[in-house]
């Protein structure tokens, strides 16, 4: 059986930044969500953009032992 692959070896400020990066585009999505929500607008690509993202920044995350950077 193959092992899971190891991420390539970046600096901590490094990986800090991709998933802070990613959690920033996370709240903007969440923000076009809310602000089309209230102007009546259909955005259905949003949440799942919305769960791509989160997922992107929770991968990193843990990829690096790192899930200090995440949100409780």
């Amino acid at each position: 059986m193959e092992t899971f692959p190891e991420p390539p070896a970046l600096e901590p400020d490094a990986v800090a930044a991709l998933v802070g990066y990613a959690r920033d585009v996370v709240a903007h999505l969440e923000a076009e969500r809310r602000e089309a929500a209230a102007r009546g607008l259909d955005a259905p690509e949003l949440p799942g953009l919305v769960e791509g993202w989160t997922f992107v920044a929770t991968a990193l995350a843990e990829s690096y032992d790192r899930l200090d950077l995440l949100p409780e």
